[in-house]
C-alpha cells in the first residue's frame, strides 16, 4: 500500500521522485487509468492524481490532485491517505503533521502548507478554521522550463 504520508515526507510517490521518467511511474504503480500527450506536457493518471511530465525529456516535473473526498490511485494500487480526506480542516492537518514531527511552513494568505520536502497542501476556506483540503502538489517547474528555454 502506497503511503500518502511517505510522499509529504520526501516528495517521492511511491518512491518515485522528481526527474522520474514515465517508465520509473509506471514500473511502480503499473498502467496508469490515462495517458496523453499534449504541446506542454505528458501526463499519467492514476485514480485522482495528475503525474505531468516535460514534453521532449519526460521528466516527472509534477504531482497533483485536487477537489477529491478520498484520495485515490483508480484500480492500480491501494492509498492509505493519511488524514488528507474531504472535510479535513487545516488545523487538523497541521496537528496531525507535528505529531509525524513533519517541517512545514504556513501560508495564511493562499491557506497552504508547505512542507519541508516540497510538497503543497492548499485548503480552501475563509478562515483557517473553517478551511478544509483542496488539493495536494509538488512540483519543479525548473525541470520544466530549463526544457522550455533549450
Amino acid at each position: 500500500m502506497i503511503q500518502l504520508l511517505d510522499f509529504l515526507k520526501t516528495r517521492a510517490f511511491a518512491g518515485v521522485p522528481l526527474g522520474a521518467s514515465p517508465e520509473d511511474l509506471k514500473a511502480a504503480l503499473g498502467e496508469p487509468t490515462y495517458e496523453y500527450t499534449d504541446t506542454f506536457a505528458h501526463t499519467l493518471e492514476y485514480g485522482l492524481f495528475e503525474f505531468a511530465f516535460t514534453p521532449k525529456g519526460k521528466q516527472l516535473y509534477m504531482i497533483h490532485t485536487q477537489d477529491f473526498e478520498v484520495p485515490t490511485l483508480g484500480s492500480t494500487q491501494e492509498l492509505d491517505p493519511w488524514v488528507l480526506k474531504q472535510g479535513v480542516h487545516i488545523l487538523d492537518t497541521m496537528r496531525a503533521a507535528e505529531a509525524e514531527n513533519l517541517t512545514y511552513t504556513y501560508d495564511p494568505e493562499n491557506l497552504t502548507l508547505k512542507f519541508a520536502s516540497g510538497v503543497d497542501l492548499v485548503f480552501y476556506g475563509d478562515t483557517p478554521a473553517t478551511s478544509t483540503i483542496y488539493s495536494i502538489e509538488a512540483r519543479d517547474m525548473g525541470l520544466y522550463q530549463g526544457e522550455m528555454d533549450g
